[in-house]
């Protein structure tokens, strides 16, 4: 198969635990009405180990500091690529579990989560030896937003230390805005391998990706 665009996310489950090694889970949980609900989770696929995503996730932390209240949290761990099955399972039932959080999704039909179709996105996630695309994605929405809920629940970015709910989204969840309806957003990348550099003079360079479709 040489795209995953247009089938179903349960069709694409055996392809993807077989292209992919592990998977990164970002979550903003909020504590409300004595339950932790689920505001956004983003989910990357990567063929990074898991040990190697943690190690990423520990420095980051020990670089900018933890959003760790009794009220609000913002998580990351990285997982094995086979444990999605039980993530897909939980999200299917409306709530997912961080760490040792059971966390209830404010999605209203999350269900439809599996049979969701897989969409295209062009985003560059990040540049090392080889580029990272979030290329496909499937999204699970609610009918707020999360910077909404935030604002609801009297969590402004001021208190937060943050200039505005952008500067916390792109900080902590590699997000440009938490302003759309999304609840649940999975990342599927396609990777390129830099094949040929060349200099162009001041601060400028030509490079030549091959991509590595699925």
């Amino acid at each position: 198969m040489s795209s995953l665009y247009g089938i179903s996310l349960k069709e694409a489950i055996p392809l993807i635990k077989n292209l992919y090694e592990s998977l990164g889970l970002k979550s903003m949980i909020l504590f409300k009405d004595n339950e932790w609900v689920n505001i956004i989770t983003i989910i990357n696929l990567t063929r990074r180990t898991v040990e190697d995503l943690s190690r990423e996730y520990r420095f980051r932390e020990e670089r900018i500091g933890k959003i760790d209240y009794d009220y609000l949290k913002i998580i990351k761990e990285a997982r094995p690529i086979n444990e999605i099955d039980n993530i897909l399972t939980e999200i299917e039932k409306g709530y997912l579990k961080i760490r040792d959080f059971k966390t209830k999704l404010y999605s209203e039909k999350p269900n439809m989560f599996i049979k969701n179709r897989i969409g295209r996105d062009h985003n560059i996630l990040k540049m090392g030896e080889y580029a990272e695309y979030s290329y496909y994605v499937v999204t699970l929405n609610m009918s707020n937003s999360p910077a909404a809920l935030l604002y609801q629940n009297k969590i402004t970015p001021s208190i937060l230390a943050f200039q505005n709910y952008n500067d916390l989204a792109r900080s902590w969840l590699d997000l440009e805005h938490l302003d759309s309806s999304i609840n649940i957003y999975l990342i599927i990348p396609i990777y390129a391998t830099v094949t040929e550099i060349q200099y162009l003079g001041g601060n400028v360079i030509k490079a030549t990706l091959k991509i590595n479709r699925i």
